[in-house]
């Protein structure tokens, strides 16, 4: 978050990550940047202290009332996707409803990029409190990816490691007729 209040994050060279109506149309460096509409906080909300989320009761109506704000932008192709968000089942976000959020973002934006992240660990092993006994990409997610941290800055650690473990674990969800 910036200091002004705009919530931004980067996500690579030229994309950004929010959920603030105000910084959609903001430039960086003078060049305006591919963003990505984060929509876990229309979806979701914290319980208790921790970081476990629940599905928003008002969800339905919160939804309905920034699919308004954003149809322009959406419209305009100022929004590239939208951003379910990250690492959602170490909060204990089941698939299924991340699936629902994903879902109903398509049927408002057909043909916009739903991306969502996930923690490596969660998709190896979903973590108990989501009942998942087996990780899948849930459909309408056009863009998956995982965050994978590399802290020994070993020569090969990409072809050893991150290789490896796509070969192992997200490709095998993909189908191949797609």
């Amino acid at each position: 978050d910036d200091p002004d209040g705009d919530a931004v994050a980067t996500a690579g060279a030229n994309v950004i990550i929010t959920e603030k109506i105000n910084t959609i149309t903001k430039k960086i460096d003078g060049i305006q940047p591919v963003v990505f509409f984060r929509t876990e906080n229309t979806f979701l909300k914290h319980i208790g202290t921790g970081k476990t989320r629940i599905p928003n009761p008002n969800w339905k109506e919160e939804w309905e009332k920034l699919r308004i704000q954003l149809n322009p932008f959406v419209k305009n192709k100022t929004i590239a996707g939208f951003f379910l968000g990250d690492e959602l089942l170490c909060a204990c976000v089941t698939l299924e409803f991340i699936e629902v959020m994903a879902k109903t973002v398509v049927e408002a934006y057909p043909n916009a990029n739903i991306w969502y992240n996930e923690g490596s660990g969660e998709v190896v092993k979903p973590s108990k409190c989501t009942n998942a006994t087996q990780f899948f990409i849930p459909s309408h997610v056009s863009l998956f990816s995982t965050d994978i941290y590399h802290y020994s800055y070993e020569p090969g650690w990409v072809s050893t490691t991150i290789k490896k473990y796509y070969n192992s674990y997200i490709f095998p969800l993909l189908d191949p007729t797609t």
